[in-house]
């Protein structure tokens, strides 16, 4: 378990270390959570996934002012990083980043923060240890079966894929993505010891891990770089006697 910043920094570099230094990461607020994208959990399905992508795009050109995603693919990443459930994992090539989201939430729990080194899981999963991109051969039959909602027989389960940097908190998060073609976690996969290690952050370490991660500027108006997020960070501030 992981006991302070250092603690979790040391460990994380001794796993990049052994994953050759090819390591994307994933925080979870609890560390009993699944690496199960939102599409494949319980109550959903790709028929849902199908239905929020036609939505979304009719609803978004009104709520954003920035330049919205030119193809199905690239809508499948803006979706997901608005919170919307699809067949993509986020990962992030920052530890930092996923050590705000394990202890960012649920401070009477304990978060984890996942390890993935994504050339390995690929070539496990499609035999080559290489980045999935847009336009991909192998990648594309499972974006195709997100827009009909089904699970594409005859493909990749997972794929490690570098998205679109369609906006831009995927930039300042460092965003990567696994995209999954079924409901099997990706820790419960055959091999997914020689690609996946976790770190625990036990509940009593959150609040000062919270507080070092702010000294360094990983916080939410950061990583949510908008007025609300903005907004929102200030508003929990004192600045003095009231």
């Amino acid at each position: 378990m992981v006991t302070s910043m250092a603690d979790l920094l040391d460990r994380a570099l001794r796993i990049a270390k052994a994953q050759e230094g090819v390591s994307w990461w994933r925080g979870l607020a609890d560390a009993g959570h699944e690496l199960v994208p939102g599409v494949f959990r319980p109550n959903r399905g790709p028929d849902d996934e199908r239905n929020l992508i036609g939505l979304f795009r009719l609803h978004a050109p009104t709520r954003y002012a920035g330049r919205l995603p030119e193809n199905i693919n690239s809508w499948l990443f803006f979706m997901q990083h608005y919170r919307l459930p699809t067949r993509l994992l986020d990962w992030t090539e920052s530890v930092l980043v996923a050590a705000y989201f394990a202890a960012c939430a649920q401070p009477e729990i304990d978060g984890a923060v996942w390890a993935l080194n994504p050339l390995l899981l690929n070539r496990e999963t499609i035999g080559e240890p290489r980045f999935g991109v847009q336009g991909d051969p192998i990648v594309r039959p499972l974006f195709e079966a997100a827009t009909k909602g089904v699970i594409q027989a005859g493909v990749a389960e997972v794929v490690a894929i570098v998205p679109d940097e369609v906006d831009l908190r995927m930039l300042v998060q460092l965003g990567r993505a696994t995209i999954h073609n079924d409901r099997v976690p990706l820790e419960k996969r055959p091999s997914a010891g020689t690609y996946l290690k976790r770190l625990t952050i036990p509940s009593h370490v959150k609040a000062a891990l919270r507080a070092e991660l702010d000294w360094l500027g990983v916080r939410e108006s950061n990583l949510f770089p908008d007025l609300e997020h903005l907004a929102t960070e200030l508003a929990s501030r004192r600045f003095g006697a009231g």
